[in-house]
């Protein structure tokens, strides 16, 4: 379970989180939703222990977030937007130094990691590889390696569907969905609509670093409207979406 309970962060001068209040239970997907700038990743930030913030209350699996958060950071996988992957590094020596760095017994990682080969890689040759040689779709499927490594009870992704393909993407929905059986509790920051849809039980709508609206997923996505109307549909009058789009005579 993920709670947050009024957060605030300023940068300078200008508030990027005004008064957040987020609640993920245990077995749920929230998918955060908004324009860029909106404030998503600087949640998740905040979560992840990366940003402190100015003010408010961070629990994590019924805990106050910093009494104890070395020990709560070893039960959060992530996947922040920006890879961490060391690329000249093999693929195996980066899960296993990742591993090493969690502190997981030597055995128990090498297991670990062949069943997480077996199940995101087509090709397992790849895995002794040098990182830098991966496709932009190899590099995201050793991310996601990483990230479950640890086994984590909560899974935090800032727009993990970037560069994947339709097949592995439907894969990974089908593989997020068994950990909510399992109860995991999943935090997602995408522009991904479609793939949302398939996956949030919940939808939290940001703009300005505030939420707009927290919904159920089927409440949020109306029936006879499409994902973008949806989305638009809730956004502040800025964001309103045009009638017509008028091309430069150049174009």
């Amino acid at each position: 379970m993920i709670e947050l309970k009024n957060i605030c962060k300023a940068f300078s001068e200008k508030k990027v989180l005004d008064g957040i209040n987020i609640t993920v239970n245990q077995g749920e997907c929230l998918c955060l939703i908004g324009p860029n700038g909106a404030g998503k990743s600087t949640i998740l930030n905040v979560i992840l222990g990366i940003l402190t913030p100015d003010y408010g209350e961070l629990q994590i699996m019924g805990e106050t977030y910093y009494d104890k958060s070395n020990t709560i950071k070893g039960k959060i996988g992530c996947m922040p937007e920006k890879s961490l992957l060391i690329e000249d590094l093999s693929g195996y020596d980066f899960l296993m130094l990742h591993g090493l760095l969690l502190s997981m017994k030597r055995i128990d990682l090498k297991n670990k990691i062949n069943d997480l080969i077996d199940l995101f890689f087509d090709d397992k040759s790849l895995i002794n590889n040098t990182i830098s040689t991966y496709s932009t779709g190899n590099k995201k499927r050793l991310e996601f390696c990483a990230a479950l490594l640890n086994s984590p009870g909560i899974l935090i992704l800032d727009e993990p569907f970037n560069g994947l393909d339709p097949v592995f993407v439907d894969k990974l929905i089908r593989v997020f969905k068994l950990m909510m059986l399992k109860g995991k509790t999943l935090l997602i920051s995408s522009h991904d609509l479609s793939y949302i849809k398939e996956l949030a039980t919940d939808v939290a709508l940001i703009s300005h670093g505030k939420i707009i609206i927290k919904e159920k997923k089927d409440n949020f996505y109306a029936q006879g409207e499409t994902v973008l109307e949806n989305f638009f549909k809730y956004l502040p009058k800025e964001h309103i979406r045009p009638d017509e789009v008028l091309l430069p005579n150049w174009i």
